[in-house]
């Protein structure tokens, strides 16, 4: 039996955002200001009282000092907060 595997490592895209429970890490391109302002896409309102209802997710701004992974503490409100315990 003979088994072969390719792994390659590629440099992740600038701005490149994946979310992990209440952390999100973005990969900067360089020092500076960084907003990150997020949404929530899974949703068990209807599209009308979505659109009326507070932001789940507060804007966040943070100074980036290098290039690189830059770790965003997320602040959601008690809605989203309960969203996370019910899994979705």
């Amino acid at each position: 039996m003979e088994c072969t595997a390719d792994w390659q490592i590629n440099p992740a895209p600038l701005l490149f955002a994946v979310a992990v429970g209440q952390n999100a890490q973005v990969n900067a391109p360089g020092p500076g200001s960084l907003t990150a302002v997020t949404t929530v896409v899974l949703s068990r309102k209807p599209a009308r009282a979505a659109a009326t209802s507070c932001p789940q997710i507060a804007p966040v701004r943070v100074t980036v000092t290098r290039p690189g992974p830059v770790t965003i503490r997320l602040k959601l409100n008690a809605a989203a907060k309960g969203n996370g315990k019910r899994g979705f």
